[in-house]
């Protein structure tokens, strides 16, 4: 699945111009891949705008050129990731506490659940007792009702960040890599 909408996480200043358009790296607000693209020429681009990258007429960015790794991101972008996560978390909180009400087993010993920063075996199972009685309706219920010690925010951005900088992860909760030929236009 690709992605239809990225934020703007880093600007790169290089031989492009303003007449040709500017390199730019984005993070996409579904599967969180990271993608450098290129902006159309003389539009105006900020850091942590959200922009169209989908199919049809896209008003900022001309073409993505690659997905790129965690490693490649300047100081200054691997922070504005960090800032961009929290936004689409909390903008996509539907998304995510339904995610959570269905979690499943992913082996006879190993639970989605698990893969979440913060959440073993005994809290995995006060997670599963808890959406027995009644399901999640957002992130404060969910953090009433299942007292972790850290917000469920900030261990589903540890977990995001940790499948975008370990390539080799086994299981993937959330960035689901898209080949960057997904991305071209026809």
């Amino acid at each position: 699945m690709r992605e239809e909408y990225a934020m703007i996480i880093d600007i790169i200043k290089s031989a492009y111009d303003t007449n040709t358009g500017q390199i730019v790296h984005l993070v996409g607000d579904n599967n969180f891949n990271l993608l450098e693209a290129v902006s159309l020429p003389n539009v105006s681009i900020k850091i942590q705008e959200k922009v169209y990258i989908g199919f049809g007429k896209r008003n900022k960015i001309k073409t993505i050129k690659n997905i790129i790794n965690h490693s490649k991101l300047s100081s200054f972008a691997q922070e504005e990731l960090e800032n961009s996560i929290e936004r689409i978390i909390e903008e996509k909180q539907d998304f995510f506490i339904d995610f959570i009400n269905n979690m499943r087993p992913l082996t006879k010993k190993k639970h989605q659940c698990e893969l979440l920063p913060g959440i073993g075996k005994k809290y995995m199972w006060n997670v599963i007792n808890e959406r027995k009685k009644s399901k999640f309706i957002n992130f404060d219920d969910f953090n009433k009702r299942v007292s972790l010690g850290i917000d469920i925010k900030k261990s589903i951005k540890k977990r995001i960040l940790e499948e975008l900088k370990n390539n080799n992860i086994k299981w993937r909760l959330f960035n689901k890599k898209n080949p960057v030929n997904l991305y071209k236009r026809n």
